[in-house]
């Protein structure tokens, strides 16, 4: 997935619903495991395509059809937009109402629906969505908003209970002091 992700870079995964454009996480495919078999218990990286019940088509220019309308994919580099086109490889693929047509970025260096077809929905172990707005990011962005007004309001409290304290302490430090002078 170079150049988006790195090798040693964590990616937070949730069980969203998948969307063009997100990065997900799938179980290594049966087609692979076939090839290579010591990959049992390997999962991959890619970036969704092709949704359920859609046409992906490549052309030799690396551009990228679906359902006949070229996809925004900005997150590539042309280089890499030339490379997405392999001779001989699945540059045509109608999707069923269960299956992902996935890529990685570094399309020069990537294992993915080009070679071994699309994947079901059941090998999907996770997915990172790329949307701004998406689910998991606005529940994350709540909650540390959430957390960070409670330590604040916290703090303040604290502030608040120490003043007071400050005060009946201070306030009785006084009268004891009246009634030793007596």
């Amino acid at each position: 997935m170079e150049p988006t992700l790195r090798s040693g870079q964590f990616m937070f995964a949730s069980d969203e619903a998948v969307k063009r454009g997100d990065i997900i996480v799938s179980h290594f495919p049966q087609a692979l495991l076939d090839i290579r078999p010591e990959k049992k218990s390997v999962t991959i990286i890619k970036r969704v395509i092709g949704l359920p019940g859609e046409t992906v088509d490549i052309q030799e220019d690396g551009t990228v059809l679906v359902n006949n309308v070229e996809i925004d994919e900005s997150y590539l580099t042309d280089e890499h937009k030339k490379l997405t086109y392999m001779e001989g490889k699945n540059n045509h693929v109608t999707l069923n109402s269960t299956q992902y047509f996935i890529m990685g970025d570094n399309r020069d260096d990537s294992y993915d629906s080009r070679y071994f077809g699309p994947v079901n929905i059941d090998d999907i172990a996770g997915v990172q969505s790329t949307a701004p707005t998406s689910q998991t990011g606005t529940k994350s962005i709540v909650i540390m908003i959430y957390l960070c007004v409670m330590m604040l309001v916290y703090k303040l409290i604290d502030i608040a209970v120490i003043e007071v304290f400050y005060k009946i302490v201070t306030k009785t430090n006084r009268g004891c002091k009246e009634n030793v002078d007596e």
